[in-house]
């Protein structure tokens, strides 16, 4: 009986939500078009190299060698182990999705136990500098050091919670290591996976950008423009560009707006982490370093920012289509003529299966 309620109750929405398609298709559309800007225009430029290289990495071993060089203070202070502070280092310089993708891959090797990995997920998370300085700092604080306050107050933030909820100090000796490439086979099996995670990406993006498109309409008048970007960044992190432009007394919301990361990302990652994510406890975590980045940013923000004038306009900022696409489109078939390569893709399979 309540399997049957259930699916009646999922029809009937499927059956409302084509109704409105077909009933608003134009509003869809325009909803689609600027979401697939979104992607080709910021989420691919900012994220597919990072992630190619984090994968890079973790398939030949080097996180382990990278997180060598910050031994004293991984093993005493945060009780991670050399591998688990470069996946830190790596989530915190190249966006959201590369901490959770890294530690499910060495949750998938063996390398790291499944609850560790769950109370590090908290931490390994951040927006990147490409995100924050490229898009938000010129968007919303252009000519400004906003972008570097932003991006240090939450990257300052997850190091706190990292030390504050660090996990149990690790048995070096207990510690398993994954499977090592080479390098020509470590560049394909990591750039398929980033193709695959940044086209996953993409589309949940899409899909909020066409459910989040009557949102505006249906919000209260008496809430403000900021107040309404607000509620959609915590939804849609990319709709922060629609926050009043040059308002260096938003900068502590901003900031605890990008440290949060917005629901569409957390479904994407909760997708990707598979079981050994713990949903509850990854999103407290997120909303402690929320608060903590915002205090930080408002602390900091009056000697940061003092040599700053206070513009005198509160517009919003219009994603423009001024820039060219060449370098995602590009970046794309460079993918896909990678992935092609078949032998090399096969050679792969074969190395892991001998290992």
């Amino acid at each position: 009986m309540r399997q049957s309620t259930h699916n009646l109750c999922l029809l009937t929405g499927l059956c409302i939500a084509g109704w409105a398609l077909l009933r608003h298709g134009a509003a869809a559309a325009e909803a689609i078009r600027t979401g697939m800007q979104v992607c080709m225009f910021q989420i691919v430029p900012s994220l597919y190299g990072f992630l190619i290289l984090t994968g890079v990495l973790l398939r030949m071993g080097l996180h382990r060698k990278l997180g060598r060089l910050f031994r004293p203070i991984a093993r005493h202070v945060l009780h991670m182990t050399e591998g688990e502070f470069a996946v830190f280092l790596c989530s915190q310089l190249a966006g959201y999705p590369v901490g959770v993708q890294m530690l499910t891959d060495l949750v998938g090797q063996g390398e790291i136990p499944p609850r560790r990995a769950a109370r590090l997920a908290g931490v390994c998370f951040g927006s990147g500098p490409a995100f924050v300085l490229s898009l938000v700092g010129t968007a919303l604080y252009p000519n400004t050091p906003a972008g570097s306050l932003l991006f240090l107050s939450g990257m300052l933030a997850n190091l706190i919670l990292a030390i504050l909820f660090r996990p149990e100090k690790p048995d070096a000796a207990a510690v398993p290591t994954m499977p090592v490439l080479p390098f020509s086979l470590a560049v394909v099996s990591a750039t398929r996976a980033a193709a695959s995670g940044l086209c996953s990406m993409c589309g949940m993006i899409l899909l909020f950008r066409l459910l989040l498109a009557p949102l505006p309409g249906l919000l209260p008048d008496v809430l403000s423009t900021d107040v309404k970007a607000g509620i959609l960044s915590l939804l849609e992190i990319s709709c922060i560009t629609r926050m009043p432009v040059m308002q260096l007394s938003l900068l502590p919301v901003v900031c605890g707006l990008l440290s949060f990361g917005g629901i569409c990302v957390f479904m994407q990652l909760l997708a990707s982490g598979g079981n050994w994510m713990h949903k509850a406890e990854f999103l407290a975590m997120r909303l402690l370093a929320a608060l903590l980045s915002a205090g930080l940013c408002k602390l900091a923000a009056p000697f940061w920012m003092r040599n700053v004038a206070v513009s005198a306009f509160a517009g919003t900022m219009r994603m423009t289509q001024s820039a060219t696409p060449l370098l995602p489109i590009l970046l794309v078939l460079m993918t896909f003529m990678i992935l092609s390569q078949k032998k090399l893709d096969n050679s792969a399979k074969a190395c892991y299966n001998k290992m």
